[in-house]
């Protein structure tokens, strides 16, 4: 299991300078759609055209939500790496006919018949603050705070270190729009923003603005001139507004804006995951953008594009597949015994490669027999060796004698041979690591920037960190399979399966004859006599698994894992989409 670093983020952020993307689509009808929207939660648009019982459509920034047949439904991701706020995000408390309802950076807020309520990561925060409101009109959720329309004014609550709370003087306020620690309103014929960013209170002149839209440290405007955005130069990709033609609603998130207008959905921004290329859609009507995936409502239902949640559970069709391996969001499998096919994503903290190729198009191997993915490489052993996909690193086969596994860290890569362990570091030159005296080397894992190796009589960790010295194994008796993990690791052992951590340590009952071990983040699964099992951080059980065809392998990745079984590869989710939503992919 491997988290970011300052140094890895440093190197994407120079690696990775996202391009400004600008694509349309086009309305599958020959009728305009020339209502004007006012992006509130009542709809302005014809009932006729709602395929489902949907007033609103909302976007965190990894996550969104809907109503259909009154009740709320949220899809996507709980947190990134070890900031996960659980399944409560996902999860709406009970509500009677939930009306309005806002998202935004995990955290969900909704009213109903009993009131206000809201979830996720703020939502305890803001539900036990909420003020007394009568006749709210409209919510919108920013980073810890919340404000709502009503009775002709606006009130804010939550947090307030950048005046977020401190609404402007205002006349009669029609629309709000809030994200990260900024909110904008419109008042009347006129916009006013209030929050961190100074340049977004820059108002350029507005005609008889219509709608407003909050991203991260921009705002944009549909008034009768077009579309206006502004704000910090931070984000300056999305001020370069292209041609529209009746533009009639907008959504703006992280880096990018989408527009509905008269050739369909429109985006610009940073073109990161496709998320600036929209499906075709069928008279699209409403849009809501979050940090890197757009959704929007049309004849269809609900369509999203941009970066798939779901698509690191999603295998593709691979013929005979063998050494199934997964790490964070991405998934490997060496195919017909000849290639490596890979799916999901490569993501290192907030900066992430293209979902398509994860290996380059001239990536040939010799023979592969084992994978190892690290947290910025995919290593492959072959013929030639250890090559690694990413930083680069290699072991060539002269050096190795019979390699039986390799292991790789966010730094280094290692093998283990009948000599022993070789590793290869950034920085460092290719060494063999000297013999502890502790017998013959058996088993080798790699978890962030440590690699440690269990001998015949004991263990040793290496430790490639300028800062932090080499982790220390627990005592195993007789392991034949261990893997690292940030939050908790195991082992099988004589014992079963042993599992140690920040939860302290367990064996996990119950289990016949374990093997084919894979832990990750806070979730583990074994295969044995009675088939797949699995547990979190915690040791609690997970229950309702799929059942298997003589499963063999099991990798665990973020919150999911994939099976090699007689019938194939299938994977599961841990937080699926609702049948209704369909994620569009490039």
């Amino acid at each position: 299991m491997n988290y970011n670093s300052s140094f890895v983020q440093i190197t994407l952020i120079i690696i990775f300078i996202t391009l400004l993307g600008c694509e349309s689509t086009p309305v599958t009808s020959d009728s305009h759609l020339s209502v004007d929207y006012l992006a509130s939660s009542e709809s302005t648009l014809p009932r006729n055209h709602i395929i489902f019982d949907i007033n609103t459509l909302t976007s965190g920034d990894r996550h969104s939500c809907t109503l259909k047949n009154s009740e709320i439904f949220c899809w996507g991701e709980t947190g990134y790496f070890d900031h996960d706020y659980g399944p409560e995000v996902l999860k709406p408390p009970k509500l009677v006919n939930p009306t309005l309802f806002t998202s935004s950076d995990y955290t969900n807020c909704a009213t109903d018949d009993s009131g206000f309520k809201c979830w996720g990561r703020f939502g305890e925060t803001l539900t036990n603050n909420a003020p007394l409101l009568s006749n709210i009109k409209q919510l919108s959720l920013g980073r810890g705070h919340v404000c709502a329309i009503h009775d002709n004014s606006v009130t804010c609550w939550g947090d307030n270190r950048y005046s977020q709370l401190e609404t402007p003087l205002l006349n009669s306020p029609t629309q709000i729009s809030s994200l990260g620690f900024n909110n904008c309103v419109i008042d009347r014929e006129t916009v006013k923003c209030w929050g961190a960013t100074a340049e977004m209170q820059m108002i350029p002149p507005l005609t008889n603005p219509r709608q407003i839209s909050v991203g991260w440290g921009f705002a944009c405007a549909l008034h009768e001139g077009g579309v206006s955005c502004w704000g910090s130069d931070f984000n300056s990709v999305v001020f370069k507004v292209p041609k529209l033609i009746d533009p009639i609603h907008i959504s703006a998130s992280t880096d990018h804006v989408c527009v509905i207008e008269t050739n369909g959905v429109k985006c610009w921004g940073n073109s990161q995951y496709g998320k600036t290329i929209p499906p075709k859609l069928l008279k699209p009507r409403h849009l809501s953008s979050g940090g890197n995936h757009t959704c929007a409502t049309d004849d269809t239902g609900i369509v999203c594009w941009g970066l798939d949640y779901y698509a690191k559970s999603t295998p593709p069709r691979l013929i005979s597949p063998t050494e199934l391996t997964a790490s964070n969001e991405r998934t490997c499998a060496i195919e017909d015994n000849s290639n490596v096919i890979c799916w999901g994503y490569e993501e290192v903290g907030n900066f992430s490669l293209p979902r398509i190729p994860l290996l380059p198009p001239n990536s040939s191997f010799i023979n592969p027999t084992k994978i190892s993915l690290g947290e910025i490489d995919t290593c492959v052993l072959d013929d030639l060796g250890v090559g690694c996909l990413g930083s680069g690193l290699s072991i060539s086969t002269d050096l190795l004698l019979n390699p039986i596994k390799i292991s790789s860290g966010i730094s280094h890569a290692c093998a283990l041979d009948e000599l022993g362990v070789i590793c290869s570091g950034i920085g460092y030159v290719t060494t063999r690591e000297p013999d502890p005296g502790l017998g013959k080397a058996l088993l080798i894992d790699s978890e962030w920037e440590d690699t440690c190796v269990i001998y015949e009589q004991g263990s040793k960790c290496l430790s490639y960190s300028l800062i932090w010295g080499p982790k220390v194994l627990p005592l195993l008796e007789s392991p034949r399979e261990f893997e690292m993990n940030y939050f908790f690791s195991c082992a099988i052992d004589n014992r079963g399966v042993y599992c140690w951590g920040r939860n302290g340590d367990q064996v996990i009952p119950g289990l016949i004859n374990p093997r084919s071990l894979s832990v990750y983040d806070k979730l583990a699964c074994v295969i044995d006599d009675s088939g797949l099992v699995c547990w979190d951080e915690y040791y609690n059980k997970i229950t309702n698994l799929h059942t298997y065809t003589n499963p063999n392998q099991v990798a665990v990745g973020k919150d999911y894992f994939c099976v090699l079984d007689d019938l194939g590869v299938s994977c599961w989710s841990k937080y699926p989409a609702p049948d209704f939503v369909r994620w569009y992919e490039l």
